[in-house]
């Protein structure tokens, strides 16, 4: 009943009437609570009024919160929501909360079906991320940026496109070795293998460590070196790997033709 709502709940949440109301109503929205895309005008100023609290009065559901902006942004049906209110959300909080709305994104993508993470990437996330290499509303850091690599596995057949991204970028990204087995479960090395070998060049330069070699990179790389294209790039992959200390690259490298002089 959104006009009970608007007049019995909504009062709730501002914080001019009772902050110690306020925090009690925040604290069970954000465990309880679904955000309602008919209330989102009257809702979007109470979020608002938030962003400068994420580290005082809501700093115990931060995240929660975050994540409310996060799947509005992804979720609603009104567009003004990626506009100027993400903006002032993302030039009111710190790289702390950034970090949190990228890491919210891909919990969201990872609940998506393909095709519908891959309208996502289109109509916004690959917009909203040249935004951000060109500082709008914020640079981009690269604490961010990591936590934004992690999409990769969940964009669908944007897969390429954002390995692009990744390489327009120009920061060290460091991520987990578990995007080696997302990428795996996926499918994705056999779909897209050029696309794959490159991410694991950025991914190699900047994050290897010789635990990856106990996990699912072994595999990626024996999946895409099937593929002969592929091995210019990956005798650079395996190149970095030894570099760090690998013991699987003699192995690897087995798999990969010898350039011809």
């Amino acid at each position: 009943d959104p006009r009970w709502a608007r007049k019995r709940i909504l009062p709730l949440f501002g914080w001019r009437r009772n902050k110690k109301q306020a925090v009690q109503a925040w604290h069970g929205f954000a465990f309880w609570g679904r955000w309602f895309d008919e209330l989102l005008p009257d809702l979007l100023p109470l979020y608002e009024q938030c962003f400068v609290r994420l580290h005082s009065d809501l700093k115990d559901i931060r995240e929660r919160i975050v994540g409310h902006i996060a799947s509005i942004c992804l979720f609603s049906s009104r567009r003004q929501v990626r506009g100027r209110w993400l903006h002032r959300f993302l030039q009111s909080v710190t790289v702390s909360e950034r970090k949190e709305f990228a890491e919210s994104i891909r919990k969201h993508l990872w609940d998506l079906d393909a095709d519908r993470a891959a309208k996502a990437w289109h109509e916004w996330l690959d917009p909203y991320w040249a935004d951000r290499l060109m500082g709008k509303p914020v640079p981009l850091e690269k604490e961010e940026a990591s936590k934004m690599a992690a999409w990769t596995p969940h964009v669908g057949s944007a897969f390429p496109e954002i390995v692009q991204r990744i390489a327009d970028t120009h920061l060290e990204i460091k991520v987990d070795d578990f995007i080696y087995h997302m990428l795996k479960t996926k499918g994705i090395p056999a779909t897209y293998p050029n696309a794959t070998t490159q991410l694991l060049l950025i991914l190699v330069k900047s994050s290897y460590t010789t635990m990856a070699d106990y996990g699912e990179l072994p595999n990626i790389i024996q999946e895409l070196a099937k593929d002969n294209s592929t091995h210019t790039i990956l005798r650079d992959v395996l190149d970095h790997m030894a570099s760090k200390g690998s013991q699987k690259v003699t192995a690897l490298r087995s798999l990969i033709a010898i350039p011809q002089t």
